[in-house]
């Protein structure tokens, strides 16, 4: 890294490490988990910024899977058949029809990290594609409880059905496949870092919440 993306991976060091003592220290609960759209968009955001090239063709794959998981979210939602039957909490802020604006860049910003990283491991895009769609889903089960116990959102009987992963796999699959087969990857140590802090901070939570 150089001198500048080190003092952004700085302050998104400290972002993440007040966002876990926030998070589970009560009196700290109500400034700081009210933020994480804020962080979400934040994280993205910088992590395009720190893109080489950054191309048309980037940008409308970028909006398309983020309108697409927004648009799955809600088919999700009302029927129950592609995750399993869930409803969105107050934590992720304002939406349409109760679904938060902000799961649409959720989903665009974890196929963004999940690709990239992939693609420091694996070049050729299908293999990539299978390896981000399990480091997504790997995200998804750390992210699970965390946002039960903050109301991000709620599962029906309090129980995370297999159905949710199956179908975090195959859209995380599909959406990576299109994704890397019409984006020149270039290395970016920005967004890494701040892919590797996301989950540092959900598996911090996770430990938390199943073991204090």
């Amino acid at each position: 890294m150089n001198q500048v993306e080190k003092r952004i991976f700085i302050i998104f060091v400290i972002l993440y490490t007040v966002g876990v003592v926030g998070f589970i220290f009560a009196p700290l609960r109500s400034l700081v988990v009210p933020l994480t759209p804020i962080i979400i968009l934040a994280s993205i955001v910088i992590g395009i910024a720190f893109e080489k090239k950054i191309s048309l063709a980037l940008l409308i794959v970028l909006i398309c899977i983020g309108l697409m998981g927004f648009f799955i979210e809600y088919a999700g939602v009302r029927t129950g058949k592609i995750f399993g039957v869930y409803s969105y909490g107050r934590t992720l802020g304002a939406g349409w029809r109760s679904i938060p604006f902000i799961i649409g860049i959720n989903w665009l910003a974890i196929i963004y990290f999940s690709c990239n990283w992939a693609h420091t491991i694996i070049k050729n895009h299908v293999f990539a594609s299978f390896l981000a769609a399990g480091v997504a889903t790997a995200y998804d089960f750390l992210l699970e409880p965390v946002a039960m116990r903050y109301d991000f959102w709620k599962w029906q009987y309090n129980n995370v059905p297999t159905q949710n992963y199956i179908a975090w796999a195959v859209i995380s699959f599909v959406f990576s496949i299109l994704y890397l087969s019409s984006h020149k990857w270039i290395k970016n140590r920005v967004a890494s870092g701040i892919f590797l802090l996301q989950f540092l901070f959900f598996a911090s939570l996770f430990v938390y919440i199943k073991f204090f």
